[in-house]
């Protein structure tokens, strides 16, 4: 698309095969790289308000005073776009490094769109997910335009208009002989109906959601992200043996994918325990205080993967055995294991409220600040934790590699007991 649009349609009429292709109406840009600084100056140069001007003939014979569209977009400016990716990792409550570099990606489109959308209209081959685009997302062939407001729901006429194109789609490649010996092709077009499948899912459209994933499994069978989308779908409505039918099939074309695998062994999990956990479920809701059967219940969704209800089981034992030193260990150990730091940390603050004493709280405290970059909330945390345990957590602290950069931090040397050196006293 990127030559099409700033080499193609810059060529003499006589070199095309439609003599009148002309697409420098179209801004492109690729949600990938808006979190890279020399991406961002290069979209800058070709769409910003303050883009460069051909300065002379050189560049003029280039063509790069009538190679980009007349109407420039206008860009967020960086303080926007960290204020903007902050609000979506709290909202979100990411850890990873790799999520949070996502959504600075998303935080920036959506800025984008928002600056601009009065003036242009906008569409997307999604890579990632930007959730924040689906409330505003209208299927449109292969990709989706982002409504300029946000809709209430899709209309059925559109619906219907969108798995109608698809089916003919669907039928125009599959009927290639070639198609199924294209492993990009299959990858490609499976990705694309699967954006689908996770905007309707989003909307709660399950029955269209379902529909469109297994397009994206007819186009390829092997698409792990559509697989992952369709069995919660499967499994939230207490069905268990089409998932096992479908990995088993995703498994069985490529025995060496350990993703693949792992989810059929889940896949046979749930199966195996459904009755088990329909009872704890059962049970827990006539009697939320049940500590046993809610410790169950934990263990076994966490022994079947279960990331749909899990996060609410997880608030429910915070508020229900918010004095209760286990569980509220268990619960924050879970949020830790899943780098989800900031839920993490609220779970500990709890726990230093039931037991103030107890230093490992304070410890653990200390090092989940130190994962979110609050230096300063880690080292009162850590001062509280050398307060009630000594040298044992003193010790633990000044051997603990988390801390590695507040090593030449003079509150840090202190909270250690590390002589502080002061130059002004030094005569030399």
């Amino acid at each position: 698309p990127t030559y099409m649009i700033f080499g193609e349609s810059t060529q003499p009429a006589k070199w095309k095969r439609d003599p009148d292709f002309d697409r420098r109406d179209l801004y492109i840009i690729t949600q990938n790289a808006l979190a890279d600084g020399f991406y961002e100056k290069y979209i800058r140069d070709h769409y910003g308000v303050d883009r460069p001007t051909a300065q002379n003939a050189f560049e003029r014979w280039l063509g790069r005073d009538k190679q980009y569209p007349p109407s420039p977009l206008i860009f967020p400016t960086k303080q926007e776009s960290e204020v903007e990716a902050k609000a979506m990792v709290e909202e979100k409550h990411v850890s990873k490094p790799e999520e949070m570099g996502t959504l600075y990606h998303s935080a920036v489109a959506k800025l984008i769109f928002e600056l601009n959308k009065k003036d242009h209209e906008f569409f997307v081959e999604e890579s990632f997910p930007m959730e924040w685009s689906y409330p505003y997302a209208v299927p449109h062939g292969l990709v989706y335009r982002i409504n300029p407001e946000p809709l209430e729901s899709l209309p059925k006429d559109v619906v219907e208009k969108d798995f109608a194109f698809w089916n003919d789609y669907i039928k125009k490649l599959t009927s290639n002989p070639m198609y199924f010996q294209d492993y990009d092709a299959q990858r490609s077009f499976s990705k694309l109906r699967v954006t689908m499948g996770r905007i309707y899912s989003f909307r709660k459209m399950k029955k269209e959601a379902e529909r469109a994933l297994m397009q994206s499994l007819e186009l390829w069978p092997d698409n792990l992200e559509a697989l992952s989308v369709i069995c919660e779908l499967l499994w939230e409505r207490g069905e268990y043996e089409k998932p096992i039918k479908l990995l088993a099939k995703a498994a069985s074309d490529d025995p060496d994918d350990i993703s693949v695998l792992q989810m059929a062994e889940v896949a046979l999990r749930r199966e195996k325990l459904q009755s088990q956990i329909a009872a704890e479920e059962y049970t827990l809701k006539r009697n939320p205080k049940d500590r046993e059967t809610f410790k169950k219940l934990m263990d076994d969704y966490i022994l079947i993967n279960n990331t749909n209800r899990f996060p609410d089981l997880l608030v429910q034992g915070k508020k229900n055995f918010g004095e209760d030193r286990e569980i509220l260990e268990r619960v924050a150990q879970y949020y830790c294991q899943q780098t989800n730091y900031h839920m993490a940390q609220q779970t500990i603050e709890q726990l230093t409220q039931v037991e103030p004493k107890n230093p490992l709280h304070w410890f653990e405290l200390s090092r989940v600040a130190m994962y979110l970059g609050n230096t300063n909330a880690a080292l009162v945390a850590a001062k509280k934790a050398i307060d009630e345990g000594g040298l044992t957590y003193r010790q633990r602290i000044q051997n603990e590699v988390l801390y590695e950069k507040l090593r030449s931090n003079p509150e840090f040397q202190s909270l250690l007991g590390i002589p502080v050196r002061n130059d002004s006293q030094n005569p030399h």
